[in-house]
Formats: C-alpha cells, structure tokens, sequence
C-alpha cells in the first residue's frame, strides 16, 4: 500500500484513476474517508472525470495527529 501524507497546514489533493464496468463513469461518485488514530474520523467527496481521473480535495488536517487509515470509497450507479 502507498502513503498518503496529509498536512496541517496546507490542502492535499488526491489522485486516482477510476474504472468501473457495468456502470456509467458519469453516474459514479468517489469519497476518501479517512480514520485516525485519535478516534477522529473525516470523509471528503470528490469528482470523477470522464476518462476516470478523481480528485479529491483534502483541507489542512488541524484536528487529528498520528497515523490512520484511508479508504477510497467508489460508488457506482
């Protein structure tokens, strides 16, 4: 697994490329949830293009230290 570095200063922007089979790329939504630690808990939603390429957006993280975990979440409808 990869990384991911956030920061407490500055917006983070996380990059995937999405595929889905079934499902059209305009019909599906991305979101990241992200699991500290410190029992904190953040989901942030994002945009899916049509070639597949998700953004999301991830302010400055003031309210969680240490370590945690990230999951990307694809909806498709």
């Amino acid at each position: 697994m990869n990384e991911l570095i956030l920061y407490k200063d500055k917006t983070k922007i996380f990059e995937a490329d999405i595929k889905v089979e079934g499902a059209k790329l305009t019909n599906t939504k991305a979101r990241l949830l992200l699991k500290f630690t410190n029992d904190i808990i953040a989901l942030y939603e994002g945009t899916i293009n049509v070639l597949g390429e998700c953004k999301i957006e991830i302010p400055p993280i003031k309210y969680a230290d240490g370590a945690g975990e990230a999951i990307l979440e694809v909806i498709a409808d």
